[in-house]
Formats: structure tokens, C-alpha cells, sequence
């Protein structure tokens, strides 16, 4: 073992020994062989890793030389049983320039696009992707070559597919927005099949584990044509003391107020401005660059309202009129910032794209105004952001009384600031966490939290201001991305009848036996990677939608 861990992640040797044929093993020592057994086959995150690439250029496998970084909230991914503690891997690192991923050396191409940014801010959608490749492919490496492509959201909706020479990938990330157009030109492959092994297989529908929402994103023209991977949803979050103060009943459920509409919320966030200064009324933790578009589209579709109707432009309807000027108004009185997409910081503004997307990341532009105090009105959320829940105590009154809280953790340094402390505290369940001179402690208190020692500043979910309130319209649902296996349009069913096929569909007969044997391979590969991300047993779909920032396009 000592010997194969000198060795480097690329050494032809190392390569040799773990993934080359039977004979080469036999003629090394037994002793060795079975000692390094874990090295290769339990361990091959210590043998073979992901390999970056920009475009033809190669960048080199996950390590600092090879300029690859820490992704934010690594700590926070699952751990899979592969993983070598302390050693850097390409699921918890990424590569700033990488274009695309490749892992193994076989025969058998699989590949996969993903739209999502790749950056250090939300690399957690392709990091996913690559620890669940990771995962499904780890003992065949001398097989198959897994390429992960970093695409964008254009060129998965839009780009030549599975025709003469253009690419054909096993699997594609695409919005719920942009299927019907891929279905419309013929380049996604009908999955019912499939869906009806699997029910065969294991005795449950899985089209019945998706959402109630997935069978008019997903299913078109009478079949599926993907499975939902992301959910984007609105929540609406306010602060309470502000409209006490304003002497403002509080929004449904927690008031008694008897309308509310978007015309109320606007009124209200204009009012909120109006006392605490332009543009603090309404706040987005979104890093969306298109936030107020889909905004608006939020808003619309709240009063039933489509962009394009079946018949007409939804720009004509008197709905979208009466949404287009309330928006405008919180826009025009400067009710809401006009970056609107975060906090309305100088030093967050002045960002280029990405380092805006690292500030805001994890935990979101509202939690970071939220440590500052500076959330006194409304705001949008993603999620329920458990970061964001904790709110400044007065400190005068927590050093008045006794200590009555417990210390989970404590930690110094880069560790104790605001935002990783509250991360810390919402990973080791803690309700409070209170701040020094670079030091940090992670309190667990039974009530308002009591502490005498010398700090700073104390936070704890027993002093938030914040609360959801119920969102006008009811809505709050935004879209998602679903995954989805491309198909050749003159050949849709050059593969052999035992992979699952729909029953209508019918062999053309102009495939030779070989192109069914290749065609059968991309589909059944393309298929047991949709089981993985999609498993729920599994950590992907859930740690793709929990620590994600970006959203998928808005849908028409």
C-alpha cells in the first residue's frame, strides 16, 4: 500500500496495476496485490479522479498545482464510502476553468450536460453530478470514459442533438421550460418504457415519487420525456417588528388582515421604503441575473396569466397590465433595490458576476444583511434559509442574567465569522451562537439565550424578527430542470427490444446491427444514470436543491 500511495493520481503504473488485466496482477506479489485491493477497487478515489479540461487543453486532476479550488459548503456534501479523509477529490473541488470533466480511461463513452454554473458559489449541481458518476462508474474505469460537459442553459434547450455529427450525450439537464421544444423537434427519447420496467422490477411506480406538478412539465404528448431533478420555489419572508411599528396587521397566517393581494404587498413594501429607505422594502436571496424577470412572471402567473397563450400574447390581458405597474411602481419609487437581486451593498454591487455569486452563495444576500440588522421589511427566499433564521439579540440583556446554555462547538479564526458560524451552528443543531474577538461558540439554550462571558455579539433563533407569510395568489411554485435522455429523430429505435421501449414505436430498419449494439449501450447507461440522481435513498437530489443558489430560466 505504501509503495502504490507514493505513486501520483496519473502515474501510468499506478494506472496499469489498478486497472489493467488480471495477468499483470497475477505476475505481482499476492502480499502486494491484496493489500493494494483497497487502494484500487474500495479506494479509487486515491487511484483515479476526475481530470478537468479546457476545451482540448488538459488541466490535471483534482489539486491545488492543477488549479483546482475548494467549492463553498463542501463540508456541508454527503460523504460516500469511496472518499479518502484528508485527501482533495473532483467531487468537492472543481475547476474554474474547466469546460468539462472526464474520469476513466475505457472504450464505453458516457456523457452528460448540465447547464448549472460551475462556479465556487454553485458548483454543488455539476459537484453532484460528479460524485454521483463517481459512484455508478468507480469499478468500471478501464470500461468507460465519463465526460461531464459544464454547457449553459442555451445550448442544452437549443443545440443540434443526436443528428449526423453533432453530439449525442447520454443524458441532458434541461429546463422544464425548454422540453417542449425539444420534444417538438424530435430529440427526446419517450421513457415510458423504462418507467414501466422499473415498475415491473421493484413493484412502485416512480413517476408516482415525483412531484404533483411533474406530469405537466414532463409528460408530453402521452409520454414522459424526463424526470424532474430541481424544484425552484418562492418563499416570502418579513420582519414582524417592522410592521408592528408601522401599526400594520400582519400578513396570513400570522395576522388577520382581510385582503391580501400583490396590490397589499406592494403598498406595504412601499410603506416599509418609505421609513427605512429606498430600496429596503423588498430583498431577494436569488443570484439569478434575470431575478426581475421572473419576478414579474411570478407574479403574473399568480393571477393566471401566461406570457404566450394558446391564441394570444399575455402582454394583451388586463392581469399582466395590473402586475407590469405594481412592479413598476415598487421599482419606480425605489421600494426595492434596483439590482433586486440582493443585498444592495457597495461592496456586493461592485462584483463582477461570479464574485457576486461567491458572496451570496450558501448563505444567501438576506442572511447577510440579516447579521447586519439590515432586513426591515420583506423578502424572497429560495428556501427557508435555517442560516438566516438567526437573529441579534439584544446583548445588554444576555450579559444581565446567568449562563443557562450548552457549548457544542467552538472554533477560532477564518471559522468565527458571522456567516460560518451560523453555518456551524445550523449543521451541529444548534439555536444560538454567540461571537468574540475571532472566536465563535455554538450554543444549544432551552430559552432567550443567557450568556456572561465576553462577546461580541450574540444570534439565536429565540431573537429573530423574521417570519413566512403566505404568498399573494397562493403560488409559489417557479419550475425546475428535469433530466432527460436524448434520441435520434430518424432512428428512434435502433436498440434491441430487451433495453424497454415503447410499444408504438416502431424499427425503421435502417440501422446495422452495430448501431443497435452502440445505441443500446448509450441508452442503458443513460438510463441508470437517471436512476441514480433521481434516487432518493441517494444524497444527490437533495444536496443539489438544498445548497443551490441558481435557478433554472423563468418559464414562459
Amino acid at each position: 500500500r505504501g509503495g502504490a500511495q507514493l505513486l501520483s493520481p496519473r502515474s501510468d503504473a499506478r494506472r496499469a496495476f489498478c486497472t489493467g488485466p488480471p495477468s499483470l496482477m497475477a505476475r505481482s506479489l499476492r502480499l502486494v496485490a491484496v493489500l493494494s485491493c483497497q487502494v484500487c477497487w474500495g479506494n479509487v478515489a486515491a487511484v483515479q479522479d476526475w481530470i478537468a479540461w479546457s476545451g482540448d487543453v488538459e488541466l490535471g486532476p483534482p489539486d491545488a498545482a492543477s488549479g483546482w479550488r475548494p467549492l463553498k459548503h463542501a463540508e456541508s456534501f454527503a460523504s460516500d464510502e469511496w472518499e479518502v479523509e484528508g485527501m482533495a477529490n473532483g467531487y468537492r473541488q472543481h475547476h474554474p476553468e474547466a469546460t468539462h470533466y472526464t474520469l476513466g480511461g475505457g472504450s464505453v463513452v458516457v456523457e452528460v450536460w448540465q447547464p448549472f454554473p460551475d462556479t465556487a458559489a454553485d458548483g454543488v449541481v455539476a459537484a453532484s453530478f460528479r460524485g454521483a458518476l463517481f459512484s455508478l462508474y468507480r469499478h468500471r474505469l478501464d470500461e468507460v470514459q465519463v465526460k461531464l460537459v459544464n454547457s449553459d442553459w442555451d445550448t442544452v434547450g437549443s443545440a443540434v442533438l443526436c443528428r449526423a455529427d453533432a453530439p449525442c450525450p447520454n443524458v441532458i439537464l434541461l429546463g422544464d421550460a425548454q422540453v417542449p421544444g425539444r420534444v417538438a423537434a424530435g430529440s427526446l427519447m419517450a421513457i415510458d418504457g423504462h418507467l414501466g420496467n422499473f415498475s415491473h422490477d421493484f413493484g412502485w411506480r416512480l413517476e408516482d415519487d415525483t412531484h404533483r406538478v411533474a406530469h405537466f412539465q414532463y409528460n408530453m404528448e402521452g409520454h414522459w420525456r424526463a424526470l424532474p431533478l430541481t424544484l425552484d420555489l418562492r418563499l416570502l419572508g418579513f420582519n414582524r417588528t417592522t410592521l408592528r411599528e408601522l401599526g400594520e396587521e400582519l400578513p396570513p397566517p400570522h395576522g388577520r388582515r382581510a385582503s391580501w393581494t400583490w396590490r397589499d404587498f406592494t403598498s406595504l413594501v412601499c410603506k416599509v421604503a418609505a421609513k427605512h429607505g429606498k430600496g429596503t422594502g423588498l430583498l431577494s436571496d436569488s443570484i439569478t441575473i434575470n431575478d426581475d424577470f421572473q419576478q414579474l412572471m411570478f407574479m403574473a402567473q399568480s393571477r393566471g396569466v401566461q406570457l404566450l397563450e394558446r391564441r394570444s400574447c399575455g402582454l394583451k390581458r388586463k392581469e399582466f397590465h395590473e402586475v407590469v405597474e405594481l412592479l413598476g411602481r415598487m421599482v419606480r419609487e425605489q421600494c426595492v433595490a434596483p439590482e433586486f437581486w440582493g443585498n444592495a451593498s457597495a461592496e456586493i454591487n461592485d462584483k463582477d458576476d461570479e464574485s457576486l455569486q461567491d458572496a451570496a452563495f450558501g448563505v444567501p444576500s438576506t442572511h447577510d444583511a440579516i447579521l447586519r440588522g439590515g432586513v426591515p421589511g420583506f423578502f424572497f427566499s429560495s428556501g427557508v434559509d435555517a442560516a438566516a433564521s438567526f437573529g441579534k439579540c439584544d446583548i445588554s440583556l444576555v450579559r444581565r442574567t446567568g449562563p443557562a446554555c450548552d457549548v457544542l462547538v467552538s472554533a477560532t479564526g477564518a471559522a468565527a465569522t458571522e456567516s460560518a458560524c451560523a453555518r456551524r451552528a445550523v449543521k451541529v443543531g444548534g439555536n444560538t451562537f454567540a461571537l468574540g474577538k475571532d472566536t465563535c461558540q455554538v450554543l444549544r439554550c432551552k430559552g432567550s439565550p443567557r450568556y456572561v462571558d465576553s462577546v461580541v455579539q450574540v444570534y439565536s433563533t429565540f431573537c429573530s424578527e423574521l417570519a413566512y407569510a403566505d404568498m399573494p395568489g397562493g403560488n409559489t411554485f417557479l419550475g425546475g430542470a428535469g433530466l432527460a435522455m436524448p434520441t435520434y429523430a430518424d432512428c428512434q429505435t435502433c436498440w434491441r427490444d430487451d433495453v424497454g421501449r415503447h410499444a408504438d414505436f416502431s424499427v425503421p430498419g435502417r440501422c446495422s446491427a452495430t448501431d443497435k449494439d452502440s445505441e443500446s449501450v448509450r441508452v442503458r447507461e443513460g438510463w441508470r444514470i437517471l436512476l441514480e440522481m433521481v434516487n432518493r435513498t441517494r444524497p444527490w437530489i437533495l444536496q443539489l436543491n438544498s445548497l443551490r443558489a441558481a435557478m433554472t430560466p423563468p418559464a414562459a
